[in-house]
């Protein structure tokens, strides 16, 4: 069997740590080929103490800041590449439980296709296991809205089936090394300058652009509690970091049309809904119509319009700080790119759906 470096990035997550951890140290993999590197972000809790003195075989990296999810990914895939025996990388979340047989899964998978360059699993809700969290990410046809498929719906085998997908979430992603090498830029895996969220979805469009394919396979599943560890930080300031991440993303990786399209969007939305909507819980009500039992209610929290209006400027301002390194990313990408635009865009109509009301 392959060596599989597993990289956790963790910032203040201890009360996470003990049910990933436990649920690593069980899958059915060989362990002398399993590395597992703990990249912790500056954590003020006990996290460092509690792997220390419970899981000794964890390799630890400690950031004196929080550094964000893509540079400390990129610091751990470093680390994990000066082994030349590391043939996979696992990125995954520290509020995560994975079925034993996830990991042997996911490598059986890409050992069987050597131009799958990353592949994901099922992902449950950890508070519920019934409800699905994510099958694979896609993208919203008419707002160009990435999208978890199957996010809040009730698992009946409806997503069973192993195919390609827009993109991994990077909370249970195995990556090859190879991809990971041949989309790295200006010496990053995933881009620094996200700092967190979609930082995912901009390294699997490199992968789509150097003509690696990219899958979801249900076999494998995790559980996943979402947001465990950045729900420290202000639904504000996540909104805003998701809004720019996506204007940089396209600008980086889009070809001039789909790019205008995309940024159109983007930047000019037709209008800031009186109250934005952002999950914050799922509640589970199984209905006595069998027609309706497997529709979740949804709880959310919301950010007032005058809010989310000014966290929508600030995105905007924020990437046009960093254009000028998005365009110098670009060119290169542009230049190492191995499929044609109109391959390119086939892929977003292919993993396109269309936006349930």
């Amino acid at each position: 069997m392959p060596f599989v470096a597993v990289i956790i990035v963790n910032w203040n997550g201890k009360k996470f740590l003990k049910t990933c951890l436990d649920s690593l140290i069980a899958q059915d993999y060989p362990p002398d080929k399993v590395n597992i590197l703990l990249v912790d972000n500056g954590s003020r809790d006990d996290s460092i103490v509690i792997v220390r003195k419970y899981y000794p075989k964890v390799k630890i990296i400690q950031n004196k800041k929080n550094l964000g999810f893509a540079q400390a990914n990129n610091i751990g895939i470093n680390f994990s590449f000066d082994n030349p025996e590391v043939k996979y990388i696992l990125t995954l979340n520290n509020d995560t439980f994975m079925e034993k047989g996830y990991l042997s899964e996911l490598v059986s998978f890409l050992e069987s296709k050597p131009r799958a360059g990353a592949c994901v699993g099922k992902i449950l809700m950890l508070d519920d296991k019934r409800v699905i969290d994510s099958a694979g990410d896609y993208i919203y046809k008419d707002k160009m809205e990435i999208m978890n498929r199957g996010k809040f719906e009730f698992d009946v085998g409806q997503y069973d089936k192993t195919e390609k997908a827009f993109s991994v979430c990077a909370a249970g992603a195995l990556y090859r090394r190879e991809l990971l090498k041949e989309v790295k830029l200006l010496g990053e895996y995933f881009d620094n300058d996200f700092f967190s969220y979609k930082e995912d979805v901009d390294l699997s469009l490199r992968a789509h652009l150097m003509g690696w394919g990219i899958y979801y396979v249900p076999k494998a599943v995790m559980m996943h509690k979402g947001s465990g560890t950045s729900n420290k930080l202000s639904l504000e300031y996540k909104e805003y970091i998701s809004r720019r991440n996506r204007i940089l993303m396209a600008v980086k990786n889009l070809p001039i049309g789909l790019m205008v399209k995309a940024l159109i969007k983007y930047v000019f939305p037709l209008k800031i809904v009186w109250i934005y909507e952002l999950p914050k819980r799922v509640l589970i009500k199984i209905y006595g119509n069998k027609e309706n039992r497997h529709k979740p209610a949804v709880e959310n929290s919301v950010i007032p319009r005058g809010k989310l209006s000014l966290v929508h400027i600030k995105a905007c301002l924020s990437s046009l700080r960093l254009l000028p390194r998005a365009l110098k990313k670009r060119k290169i990408i542009r230049e190492k790119r191995k499929i044609t635009n109109k391959l390119f865009v086939s892929i977003f109509e292919e993993f396109s759906l269309i936006k349930k009301v």
